[in-house]
């Protein structure tokens, strides 16, 4: 059995219109199912999967200068696709943006905040967050039940629009006698600073947070409320799930809430700055900070150990 948002089946990928294309700058690894299949293509094409893969160790693609995949044409599309279909692409390349969490007896399907369409996607889409599933109410355990019932709360907590972030912040903490870390903007981005550093393109917008630190505080950020709220839930259905397997309920939901917080504080800066700052930079902001901190184990477990 399979759930997933509401707004999941909406993602397709933009390829070549995409300006941060997935094919550059990751190495991009082979699981064994598709290295065998590379393996059995005949002709010039399958002696080019060959020669484009490193079979030693974990089995990846030789990346080409700036980092791009050597089956990314000038086109901006992908010539495994163009070749061979969508069905012949390794697994990490046909899950990408998509994130799974495990239970007993299903999984949960999402959509990763570091790709720029699931993020126009996650953030614009109006309804409450919910998930769908078409075969009926999965059977879970009852360490699964209470999980559920403490990620609803939070999702219910995320979604109250009648709270601001910073009142629904303040009864997290109350709520789970949780004592959040306050620092000013110069903390914060000392901290972020310190982090893996993923995109030297992230440091624009540490180095205007530092600059415009003391006029933050005057910052209107009501009409971004809503766009707070969607992250809120986001991090939350991304991130709780792993308490089932570490324990770490509490600090996994504070893992959601720091991650917003701290968007919000980038967002805050950006808006001191730019007067034509648009929704689309937002999405830009929260698309730039999930590449940066969620897609390193490291400066995620880093936020998660605040």
């Amino acid at each position: 059995m399979v759930l997933y948002p509401e707004y999941y089946k909406k993602f397709n990928c933009i390829a070549h219109r995409c300006k941060h294309n997935c094919c550059i700058g990751w190495e991009i690894d082979i699981d064994d199912r598709t290295l065998d299949f590379y393996n059995s293509v005949d002709g010039d094409f399958g002696e080019r999967l060959r020669q484009s893969i490193y079979q030693e160790g974990a089995p990846h693609f030789k990346l080409k200068s700036n980092d791009r995949c050597p089956f990314l044409n000038d086109n901006g599309l992908c010539d495994i696709i163009t070749t061979l279909g969508e069905d012949a692409l390794c697994q990490i390349c046909n899950d990408h943006p998509r994130f799974r969490n495990d239970y007993s007896t299903f999984f949960e399907f999402g959509l990763g905040l570091c790709c720029e369409e699931a993020a126009r996607i996650i953030l614009t889409f109006e309804k409450p967050f919910s998930l769908i599933s078409k075969e009926g109410e999965p059977l879970v355990t009852k360490e699964e039940a209470a999980f559920f019932s403490f990620r609803q709360s939070l999702i219910d907590l995320a979604q109250e629009e009648t709270l601001s972030f910073e009142e629904k912040l303040k009864k997290f903490e109350d709520t789970y006698d949780y004592k959040f870390l306050r620092r000013d903007i110069l903390g914060w981005v000392d901290f972020l600073s310190q982090l893996e550093r993923l995109d030297p393109a992230w440091e624009k917008y540490l180095t205007l947070a530092q600059v415009q630190s003391e006029k933050l505080n005057a910052v209107d950020l009501s009409s971004y409320e809503k766009y707070f709220s969607r992250l809120l839930v986001y991090f939350i259905y991304r991130h709780t799930a792993d308490g089932l397997y570490d324990g770490k309920f509490t600090q996994r939901a504070a893992l959601s809430f720091y991650c917003t917080y701290l968007i919000r504080l980038l967002t805050a800066a950006q808006l001191t700055y730019n007067d034509n700052f648009a929704i689309k930079n937002f999405i830009e902001l929260c698309r730039s900070f999930s590449a940066e901190i969620e897609y390193s184990e490291e400066n995620t477990e880093s936020i998660l150990s605040l």
